[in-house]
């Protein structure tokens, strides 16, 4: 709605960053107590991506937009482990597949989806994602 100069949402209107941010936001908070595998997976699935794609050098998103990736990461990163704990390695690794794909130059987690197979018994999908984190490590070599 417009507001003289300025346009701004209406109240009602809910944003997609914004809710993942609050889930965020709860989930991360120190409270004693372990957020459970569906919270988490329910705030991982919220996460749609980088803020404003089309636009990823508009300087006035840049600390939002960081902001959100580094807490979606750490939601994939404890969403996996809890994920793990239930005997769920398809959905760890789908998560840190997720993770991945925002955060590519990370070898970590593909190091740990690649453990996480071997440990499940599938060793060629181990060996697959182990090569891509030896292709990261290369590629940021100088």
């Amino acid at each position: 709605m417009r507001e003289g100069e300025l346009v701004a949402l209406a109240e009602f209107v809910a944003v997609d960053a914004d809710r993942f941010e609050r889930a965020a936001r709860s989930l991360l908070s120190p409270t004693g107590t372990r957020p459970s595998l569906e919270d988490t997976l329910a705030a991982v699935l919220l996460y749609s991506g980088d803020l404003l794609p089309t636009d990823p050098y508009a300087d006035w998103a840049a600390l939002r937009r960081e902001r959100l990736r580094y807490r979606f990461l750490a939601i994939s990163d404890l969403c996996a482990e809890l994920a793990v704990e239930a005997g769920l390695v398809d959905l760890a690794v789908d998560t840190l597949e997720r993770a991945i794909r925002a955060d590519p130059f990370d070898e970590t987690r593909t190091q740990r989806a690649a453990a996480m197979l071997d440990d499940a018994g599938r060793t060629a999908a181990a060996r697959a994602m182990r090569a891509r984190a030896e292709r990261v490590r290369r590629s940021l070599e100088f």
